[in-house]
């Protein structure tokens, strides 16, 4: 029954992985439109970071405060005259492994036992369903000035959240470094400055992180 079992879940695993690769495959179709041109300009004309502080204090794009969304077009035309559609494919890649790991984490966090084929598959899957049920899969994915807003932070943020829970993985004995302080903090705004939506869910998130964990004492704070 093992076998059949594991011989099922790989053909299941290979479906999804093909499916998520064909939209891959179908980013390596997007051109510059409409904004990239000029978000384009601007990180050109300066550095990603540069960029960044520059729209930040730009009166038009205050009352939005979005900075980490130029900043990742700075460094995805550093990727050459095609960085559009190679920064599509690298995404939905991301998006696969990030989410991927996340499920392992939470498995590992809550002690679960089963295969690790098991975790590919539900991340693969969720990776599969999120391009299935996505209402403008054009604007969320392909293009990369929407993507940057609205899709960057969730591939991001599944990283950061699987980040996240392995550190609350650690033994209770043992010392977290200051550097994992400082690294959360760096990506946790990095994380707001791509839209409204993150900053709200981040906050709602680690408010029930930080009192799950504490309340597990699965994790040393001191």
């Amino acid at each position: 029954k093992d076998i059949v079992f594991h011989v099922v879940l790989l053909i299941a695993l290979l479906s999804t992985l093909v499916v998520v690769s064909v939209y891959a495959y179908l980013g390596s179709f997007s051109r510059y439109l409409a904004d990239d041109y000029c978000e384009a300009v601007g990180v050109i004309t300066a550095s990603p970071l540069q960029a960044a502080l520059n729209r930040y204090s730009d009166g038009a794009f205050r009352s939005a405060n979005r900075y980490s969304n130029i900043l990742f077009v700075g460094f995805s035309e550093l990727l050459g005259p095609n960085s559009i559609p190679i920064t599509i494919v690298l995404m939905i890649f991301l998006w696969t492994i990030g989410l991927t790991w996340l499920v392992f984490e939470i498995r590992k966090f809550i002690g679960i036992q089963w295969s690790s084929l098991v975790d590919m598959f539900l991340g693969s899957t969720l990776a599969f369903m999120s391009f299935l049920q996505a209402p403008n899969l054009f604007q969320t994915v392909y293009w990369r000035s929407s993507m940057m807003t609205h899709f960057a932070p969730l591939v991001f943020g599944s990283l950061f959240f699987a980040f996240f829970m392995r550190q609350a993985r650690r033994p209770v004995t043992e010392r977290i470094s200051p550097f994992i302080y400082v690294l959360i903090f760096v990506i946790a705004f990095i994380l707001t400055g791509f839209s409204e939506p993150p900053a709200a869910t981040l906050v709602t998130v680690f408010s029930l992180l930080f009192f799950f964990i504490l309340l597990s004492k699965s994790v040393s704070f001191g």
